[in-house]
């Protein structure tokens, strides 16, 4: 199974490269206030690519982007952003919208406010 998926994501990145002109290039272009679309996409078109995944994969190679681990979802329940861990279009687009005021507001990336959630609550 884990050779085919790397097979498949190879292939998803092949085909993405197509429609833009890199792959790199697609995701270093990609809106930072849309960040669960990117998420999305790559879940959508990859193999194995879960929302944790996703996440750690764009932050790995240097996507401004928020990762939703344990404590920094405990900082936005206790913020009253959401009632629980997000797993719904609803509920991500929430999320989306915390992270893109708190962006607007402080001048800080996804990535900083995603750290300082995390830390503020454990």
């Amino acid at each position: 199974k884990k050779i085919d998926t790397v097979v498949r994501n190879a292939t998803m990145i092949i085909e993405l490269s197509e429609q833009y002109d890199s792959f790199a290039t697609m995701i270093a272009d990609w809106p930072d206030d849309d960040f669960i679309g990117l998420l999305a996409l790559l879940h959508k078109n990859g193999s194995r690519l879960g929302p944790k995944t996703c996440q750690y994969f764009l932050r790995f190679i240097g996507k401004d982007g928020f990762v939703l681990a344990r404590d920094g979802v405990a900082a936005m329940i206790l913020a009253d952003f959401i009632t629980t861990h997000p797993t719904s279009k609803r509920d991500l687009k929430l999320v989306q919208q915390a992270y893109n005021s708190w962006r607007d507001e402080s001048g800080l990336g996804n990535a900083q406010i995603s750290r300082i959630l995390s830390l503020s609550i454990g």
